[in-house]
């Protein structure tokens, strides 16, 4: 973002309006002064200090809301002891804009009808905050009477700032900096914008740095690692993440063969872990479930729990998974089995992605039950490495049937009487246009909630079998959705499960992805 931020609070009418809250005792000037010539502002103290680089990776959202406060001209702030959701009741009621909230991934919320603004919660050991970073171009208008007077009103507590680029009250920087960024749809009056799936409640400050002394390696936001000892010399790492909806251990066991797991690997059974697609390998997994954060001692036994698993298969060639009387002898089963029986499709939860076996595919929404003539369109936009499309003619749908560069097409229904239609391709002709092809689902007339059992279905072309289904769920209102993704990745193609849904319908996907819609 710039350091331009325009109109707002650069105005003679607008400085006028602040000079006249320092003399009425609203806010309290420093003394220091910005470019413009306004006072930097701190009501609990007359101290204000440079932010700290928190440092990390590029895509820890604590770095990354570092970033944002850093490169524009002011940030609100609302700040005190307590905790994040405390301080975002105390603003949403000050401020009921803050209730509108909508967002994409979670970490950062949008206010409605209002581009270019948006805030986050941070929650510290030392206390939190709610930061609204002033964009350039925003209605300042708007953000003076709807968020900047409303938030001057929130009493103790909490206190409200206006602070200059990474110049922030020391006391904010305090909070900062031993802090983690909440997902907007944790805070209360927001659950209801969390996806299906969504990742669990963040792990604390004080929790992440309790697996920090204890050995593990944070690598970004929740994600950590750590080498264990396999008891044979050797060392493998098992890493802690967020993965559909519970905070997991795993460790990787290897790539995936043809975007499956081996047959091989599903025979072994295991106290509770479990061998899954994640993360693009395959890995061995335990779910940290209940109620709460887990505990170090909870870690700790889901570490050891995928140890042993990954025992028991290392031990594979030794000791072969015991076999049911009505099996076949071992030896009659060569090594290679799953490379000449039949697969079933691969099964992919929200987010996780899996490699092309195929190549001439389909991609396919069928459901259950619905209303009689539920009519289900589906559709494709072919992107550019910059994630919009080059032109209007990379949009692929029924009054546009076909690609003039790329074998993808839009086809009338394959027989099945849940589908409507489907989209067609043939990813080798799109592997030096697209970087990636969205595959997208859209209703006439109705809403998803009309629909059950909604699933999409890749099908390979060739042989007629499916090679990867999706099952959707959590959609109500909107009226159409990303259905997935195919994008290229290391000389291949894969399938990324979206299931984002859009209220604003087929229109307002298109224009997201830079269409032209008269």
């Amino acid at each position: 973002m710039s350091n331009n931020i325009g109109e707002l609070l650069t105005s003679e009418k607008v400085r006028n309006v602040i000079n006249k809250m320092i003399d009425e005792g609203q806010v309290a000037a420093t003394g220091d002064t910005a470019p413009d010539g306004l006072p930097m502002m701190s009501p609990d103290s007359p101290e204000t200090v440079a932010l700290s680089d928190p440092g990390g990776d590029e895509l820890d959202p604590v770095r990354t809301a570092f970033n944002l406060i850093s490169s524009v001209g002011v940030s609100v702030i609302v700040y005190g002891p307590g905790n994040v959701f405390d301080c975002f009741l105390a603003t949403s009621r000050a401020a009921p804009i803050f209730s509108e909230t909508t967002t994409e991934s979670g970490l950062l919320g949008a206010f409605p009808d209002l581009p270019n603004s948006y805030w986050f919660g941070i929650d510290g050991v030392d206390g939190s905050a709610i930061v609204v970073p002033v964009a350039p171009n925003v209605d300042g208008n708007r953000i003076l009477h709807e968020i900047i007077y409303p938030v001057l009103g929130v009493g103790p507590p909490w206190s409200t700032a206006i602070a200059r680029g990474s110049v922030v009250p020391a006391t904010f920087a305090k909070i900062f900096g031993r802090s983690v960024i909440r997902r907007v749809w944790h805070l209360p009056g927001l659950h209801e914008l969390a996806p299906v799936g969504c990742d669990p409640l963040e792990l604390s400050w004080d929790h992440r740095a309790q697996l920090i002394a204890d050995g593990w390696t944070k690598i970004s936001g929740d994600a950590f690692s750590r080498e264990f000892a396999d008891g044979q010399g050797g060392r493998f790492a098992v890493h802690l993440a967020p993965w559909d909806g519970s905070h997991t251990v795993f460790a990787v066991i290897g790539e995936p063969v043809a975007g499956r797991i081996p047959q091989e690997l599903t025979r072994f059974t295991f106290h509770s872990c479990e061998v899954a697609l994640a993360y693009e390998q395959i890995v061995l997994i335990e779910r940290l479930r209940g109620p709460g954060l887990p505990s170090l001692a909870d870690i700790k036994v889901a570490a050891d729990r995928v140890s042993e698993g990954l025992s028991v298969i290392s031990g594979a060639s030794v000791n072969p998974p015991s076999r049911g009387v009505a099996d076949p002898p071992a030896e009659s089963i060569p090594v290679s089995e799953y490379e000449h029986q039949p697969i079933a499709a691969v099964v992919l939860t929200r987010g996780a992605n899996c490699a092309m076996s195929a190549h001439r595919v389909r991609v396919e929404l069928r459901w259950d039950t619905g209303p009689a003539g539920a009519t289900l369109d589906t559709s494709a936009l072919l992107l550019a490495n910059n994630g919009r499309v080059r032109s209007d003619s990379d949009f692929v749908f029924y009054n546009q049937p076909r690609h003039d560069k790329c074998s993808v097409r839009h086809e009338r229904s394959t027989g099945i009487a849940t589908v409507n239609d489907c989209v067609a391709m043939d990813l080798t002709t799109a592997t030096s246009y697209a970087d990636t092809i969205v595959v997208v689902g859209s209703l006439d007339g109705r809403t998803f909630s009309a629909l059950q059992g909604l699933c999409a279905v890749v099908v390979d072309s060739d042989s007629g079998a499916n090679v990867i289904s999706f099952p959707i769920t959590g959609l109500s209102t909107e009226t159409a959705l990303i259905v997935g993704e195919m994008y290229q990745r290391n000389g291949g193609w894969k399938f990324r499960a979206v299931g984002q849904g859009y209220a604003a319908g087929l229109r307002g996907v298109a224009e997201d992805f830079g269409i032209t819609v008269d």
